[in-house]
């Protein structure tokens, strides 16, 4: 039937309200599927256009068929987050080239809909939920379009969707502060196709150096009272104890007889992470909130030694103080830390754990062992060792972001030949001499420094701000040592930016605001935005259950299930009210003409013979008037002349005017009365 019809000039707005919810997945759909949609929109086109017909059935199915094995053979399988997406979204577009009528349409835009709420399981960002939100605009736009008479305009449609909109907002914050925080119903497959980002669980010369091409956000910080300095500002993560002669890789945890390995966050704590509070009241105590942007990595980031962690996830601790999460971190995770600073005292280091952090590959960097041998054979002493390395380095050495490639014997060639190199370089090769010299040591990564919000509130950590240095077993304890420190000390009290202003180009993606951040202006914006998205990530998308709890304490003084319904009740009901009373009152018949109600007065007590006749001019109604009422026929006259200066008199006089044409119409309707009332009682008389 034609009124089943889809209307023409709504299907090209639902196509580009289509591709607008599909665009956000490009990242992680595969480029055919792409190229299938501007193929399949195409065809629709021409379809639109009286050029092509509606493909048959066994094109459809055959279609079907390629999209499902593409998918498959692009992901491997058809389980896990991206492939449910993309088999989504070519559901979507295929029945884009089905639809045959309104129903097919609507189920379109309803498949428009779901495309979009995936967008969320990629980004909370706050321009992707804004992004998200004009996506379902634009897809009830198209919605309204199909239903649409005729006669309705384009503008009037979207202003209606938007008012729509608005009007959903009550409900939608009120289920967002009130519907209890439960665990899923079913787990959501994990992203196995996503990248891995920041820190990886070994490091080769040029790993880290990499990093500082990178301006994206590591996590945020806020502290509780004062910012530490930047020179206290190590963010500890892993801990590399093996050494293959060029790359360095994290060994799981310590061996100790009679204690955990490991404390995981349900186990009492153990001795070794307890003692870190009682090391004297000289040792910096930091407590902290720390907001973790997703890395799909397991290992999280402390500043110091973590004592007491509290967060959504499960988590642990390893004898080397590494705090890790039990499952890869898909999305932002939020912990609060109770950590403090090195030095880390440990009574005894076990002889199993001394000789992994004294091992070093046969065959590799002879010059480098024999000059860490003639060191200590001088002066066996762990200080006279780091302090001949630092004057070593201090005097000879250069900072660079672009080191010189190094071969098999990558210390050796460092320490003597090229003397260029970034953080771990200096690193490796003075944890390589301190164990070649009898001192147990180890290459901790992690980040240094931060940048402080435009509120100095809290810090920002970026990729770019990736370290590495060592911590030497000396007197009975471990000691962080940064060679870094020996070389560029302003790397560390400026932080990378600041201290290698000279190769600026080098530091951040090409089009990030991070390259500029030099102009003060561009820089304050970047920070402005960043303190936006801090706010939306800490109080909207990081709302969780101990969030939510603390809220309704606050305002409700519990979660009594009779008081949040009223409370929703309230806030639903609420705003629907306000919006049925704006309605009728907006609906109400325009108020009556001030002439019209003046002249209703002046009928009111005359018979049916007397009133007024359609069309009748007042100048003819009050001379018939007064010809009717012989002894009140001044009184008519006069009416009619106040009734034609008030409707066609001068502008000043209006005022006035009006105000003399109340006071005959009153002294009309009053001598009216008393005519009655006289009328009345002779008539009672004569009978």
């Amino acid at each position: 039937m034609l009124i089943d019809q889809i209307p023409r000039n709504s299907l090209l707005w639902m196509i580009g309200a289509v591709v607008a919810a599909c665009l956000p997945h490009w990242p992680h759909a595969p480029g055919w599927l792409w190229l299938a949609m501007a193929l399949v929109f195409g065809w629709r086109v021409q379809i639109y256009r009286g050029r092509l017909a509606l493909p048959s059935f066994w094109i459809k199915a055959l279609l079907v068929l390629i999209c499902g094995l593409a998918v498959w053979r692009a992901f491997g399988n058809l389980r896990g987050l991206e492939p449910m997406t993309a088999l989504l979204i070519a559901g979507l577009v295929l029945k884009c080239l089905e639809m045959r009528n309104r129903r097919d349409a609507l189920l379109v835009v309803m498949l428009g809909y779901f495309v979009t709420a995936a967008q969320l399981l990629y980004s909370t960002q706050l321009l992707a939920s804004l992004y998200a939100l004009l996506c379902i605009w634009a897809l009830l736009v198209a919605q309204q379009l199909l239903f649409s008479g005729a006669g309705n305009s384009f503008k009037a449609i979207v202003r209606h969707s938007a008012v729509m909109l608005l009007q959903a907002l009550p409900v939608m914050l009120a289920l967002f502060m009130l519907m209890p925080r439960l665990a899923p119903l079913w787990a959501m497959p994990s992203q196995q196709h996503a990248a891995r980002t920041g820190i990886s669980d070994s490091m080769a010369p040029g790993d880290v150096v990499d990093l500082t091409q990178s301006g994206k956000l590591a996590f945020r910080v806020s502290f509780e009272g004062d910012v530490p300095p930047p020179e206290a500002r190590y963010w500890r993560g892993l801990v590399m104890s093996e050494f293959d002669g060029r790359t360095w890789r994290r060994h799981d945890y310590d061996f100790l007889p009679g204690e955990r390995a490991v404390d995981l966050f349900r186990d009492r704590p153990s001795s070794w992470r307890m003692s870190n509070l009682l090391m004297g009241e000289n040792v910096p105590v930091y407590r902290y909130e720390l907001l973790m942007e997703e890395t799909h990595q397991s290992w999280l980031f402390t500043l110091g030694l973590p004592v007491t962690v509290s967060m959504s996830q499960a988590w642990g601790i390893t004898r080397d103080h590494t705090l890790f999460t039990l499952k890869p971190m898909r999305e932002r995770t939020a912990l609060s830390v109770t950590s403090a600073d090195l030095p880390m005292p440990q009574s005894t280091l076990h002889a199993f754990v001394q000789r992994r952090y004294l091992a070093l590959p046969e065959g590799y960097n002879p010059r480098t062992l024999a000059l860490a041998k003639s060191w200590m054979a001088e002066r066996d002493s762990a200080d006279f060792f780091v302090e001949k390395f630092r004057q070593w380095v201090a005097s000879r050495f250069v900072y660079t972001l672009q080191p010189p490639g190094l071969g098999r014997d990558s210390v050796d060639e460092f320490l003597f030949t090229t003397q260029q190199g970034f953080c771990e370089h200096f690193a490796s090769s003075f944890v390589v001499m301190a164990r070649a010299a009898g001192i147990p040591a180890r290459v901790v990564t992690g980040y240094q420094g931060g940048e402080l919000s435009v509120d100095g509130q809290y810090l920002l950590v970026h990729q770019m701000d990736a370290h590495a240095w060592a911590e030497l077993w000396i007197d009975g304890q471990w000691r962080r040592i940064d060679p870094t420190a020996f070389v560029a000390p302003e790397r560390i009290r400026m932080g990378l930016r600041d201290s290698m202003r000279e190769q600026q180009a080098l530091l951040g993606e090409p089009m990030s605001l991070m390259r500029f951040s030099y102009i003060a202006t561009l820089n304050q914006l970047r920070l402005q935005w960043d303190y936006v998205n801090y706010l939306w990530q800490s109080r909207v998308a990081g709302f969780d259950r101990d969030a939510q709890q603390g809220l309704l304490d606050q305002w409700l003084g519990g979660r009594d299930p009779l008081q949040l319904a009223l409370v929703f009740l309230a806030l639903v009901l609420g705003p629907v009210i306000l919006v049925a009373v704006w309605m009728m009152w907006s609906g109400r018949p325009a108020p009556e003409p001030m002439i019209r109600r003046l002249m209703r007065q002046v009928t009111k007590g005359l018979g049916p013979e007397l009133q007024r006749r359609p069309g009748e001019t007042l100048g003819d109604f009050f001379r018939r008037l007064a010809q009717a009422m012989p002894e009140r026929e001044q009184e008519c006259l006069n009416l009619a002349r106040v009734f034609d200066h008030r409707l066609y008199g001068a502008g000043a006089e209006d005022v006035r005017a009006e105000q003399l044409l109340r006071q005959w119409v009153a002294r009309f309707s009053k001598s009216q009365g008393v005519a009655k009332r006289d009328q009345t009682g002779s008539n009672r008389h004569i009978e």
